[in-house]
């Protein structure tokens, strides 16, 4: 049961839900890292971004020791 209501824990969640018949076709459409797309990432950009972020953590810790 959930909320009260009785469910088949063996059928769908959504009794609309029809799953499809060939996932295989789908598959070849899931975005992966290839090493070629891997040399196009900009270092630079993100030792930029993980320095932004690692001072944003930093205001975070200061922050809860505050409230702490």
């Amino acid at each position: 049961m959930v909320l009260g209501i009785p469910v088949n824990p063996n059928s769908p969640a959504c009794p609309m839900f029809t799953p499809r018949n060939n996932i295989s076709q789908y598959a070849g459409g899931i975005n992966t890292i290839s090493p070629s797309r891997a040399s196009e990432i900009n270092l630079e950009d993100l030792k930029h971004k993980l320095e932004d972020l690692d001072i944003k953590l930093q205001k975070i810790k200061n922050m809860l020791r505050e409230l702490g």
